[in-house]
């Protein structure tokens, strides 16, 4: 895969995985295309088998700490945790460390990161998103239509498999955007090598 080539776009779901992320990956995979989830250690813990499937489906599984807390309010020895029991529970589920974390909020700091970097993790936030936790933006059209809105080449979308509505909107918004000329990625793929401790997209 050549972005540089392709006009790539990398889907992102956070706060899984749950009991709608299988039908989200039907419809990635019905569709040949591929996503990053950025998944929570407990909720990994609730549901390994979902995390199973989404590897072998060839998703990107990446970390969102353990349980969700905004981790630039936190100690160090506390982020260092969040960070570390999640790398744990999703290396024993799929058999590899994750590279990237995406901070819940977006809330970070150069500590932070610095932590991140201490557990091999390069930070991932977002260019764009349709807000699916927004008041009003709770129905597949609307999500769908917003994500064609503020899709670009080469962006990252933030959005959350625990919303039904987000899911549901998953296959139509897949089938635009291929329309119109995009090859859905994970972020690995759009990115290329990333560096531990790195924010991207670059602040």
């Amino acid at each position: 895969m050549d972005c540089a080539k392709e006009k790539c776009i990398a889907l992102t779901y956070d706060d899984g995985p749950s009991p709608l992320t299988p039908k989200l990956l039907k419809a990635f995979t019905d569709r040949k295309a591929t996503a990053t989830l950025f998944m929570l250690g407990n909720a990994a813990e609730t549901y390994p088998q979902i995390v199973k499937q989404a590897q072998t489906q060839g998703f990107e599984i990446a970390s969102h700490t353990y349980d969700h807390k905004a981790i630039s309010d936190l100690p160090d020895a506390k982020v260092a945790w969040e960070l570390s029991r999640t790398n744990a529970v999703l290396q024993k589920l799929t058999g590899s460390k994750p590279t990237l974390v995406r901070p819940p909020y977006a809330a970070r700091t150069s500590r932070t990161d610095q932590i991140a970097g201490a557990h091999g993790l390069a930070v991932v936030v977002w260019n764009n998103s349709p807000e699916d936790w927004v008041a009003g933006h709770d129905t597949a059209a609307i999500i769908t239509k917003l994500t064609l809105q503020r899709a670009s080449r080469n962006s990252i979308l933030l959005m959350h498999d625990i919303h039904p509505w987000t899911v549901d909107a998953a296959a139509p918004t897949i089938d635009a955007l291929q329309k119109q000329g995009y090859t859905l990625v994970t972020v690995t793929q759009l990115l290329g090598a990333t560096k531990a401790g790195t924010l991207y997209p670059a602040a």
